[in-house]
């Protein structure tokens, strides 16, 4: 019976993830999460805020149990209600990704959860090619590959939900005219070699040579062992651009 309950609880998680390989505002997004148990306290979801700007976000709850899964709900339906703040209230929050954590922050700190989430959040503004981001503690920092040369943008704060007086610095980057963006969960360093983060994160930018390849090195790693063999959720979310497929 618990085993069922627990198929279950992943059913309807997995149906609350976006659809992946999705097109928004010209840009592609795609996705992958394998959960190391039935249930996943990573996350990831992304979404058209109005016609001009696009909302995106990995999250990784502390814990792998049923508490953790919970917590990605909550983050979600935080979010959505963000969403419809700005079309109902003229409420601009969602545009904001420091205002954003502080705002769930707030919340998760408030519910008492004994529960921690880090957290990237970023908004493209599709008339101004630029993105707006803010971390949540959130490590690996964001690879981004503009079809010749792979960086790593440095997004430094703490977890959401830890402390009640916090704040969470953003940026704003010029995005490339052809890109690809890659959000991983930490979950991602169980699939390399025994290194430190450092070396496996500088082996993991050497392998991004055209956009696609990190997922097909995420997909083959986790189909060469079970899922059981793993001790933590393993997430992606690439975002892509290019203008010869633009339309």
């Amino acid at each position: 019976m618990i085993k069922a309950d627990q198929r279950a609880g992943r059913e309807v998680q997995s149906r609350l993830l976006p659809k992946d390989d999705q097109r928004l505002g010209g840009f592609v997004f795609r996705r992958r999460l394998y959960p190391a148990a039935y249930l996943s306290g990573d996350f990831v979801d992304y979404f058209s805020i109005n016609a001009r700007y696009i909302g995106f976000y990995i999250a990784d709850v502390s814990g792998h149990d049923t508490g953790s899964a919970f917590v990605t709900v909550i983050v979600k339906i935080l979010m959505n209600q963000l969403v419809d703040a700005l079309a109902k209230d003229n409420d601009e929050t969602v545009l904001d990704p420091s205002q954003t954590l502080a705002r769930v922050n707030a919340d998760l700190c408030g519910k008492d959860l004994n529960k921690y989430v880090t957290m990237f959040y970023g908004v493209i503004d599709t008339f101004e090619n630029r993105m707006s981001a803010s971390s949540g503690g959130q490590y690996p920092y964001p690879i981004l590959f503009d079809g010749q040369a792979v960086r790593q943008l440095s997004f430094k704060g703490r977890p959401v939900g830890l402390f009640e007086d916090v704040e969470f610095p953003g940026k704003e980057i010029e995005l490339p005219r052809d890109f690809m963006l890659l959000l991983l969960s930490d979950g991602m360093f169980e699939l390399m070699p025994d290194k430190s983060n450092e070396e496996q994160t500088a082996d993991l930018i050497s392998l991004i040579g055209k956009q696609g390849s990190a997922f097909d090195y995420v997909t083959q790693g986790i189909g060469s062992r079970e899922i059981s063999e793993l001790s933590d959720d393993v997430t992606m979310l690439a975002i892509s651009r290019s203008q010869d497929h633009a339309g």
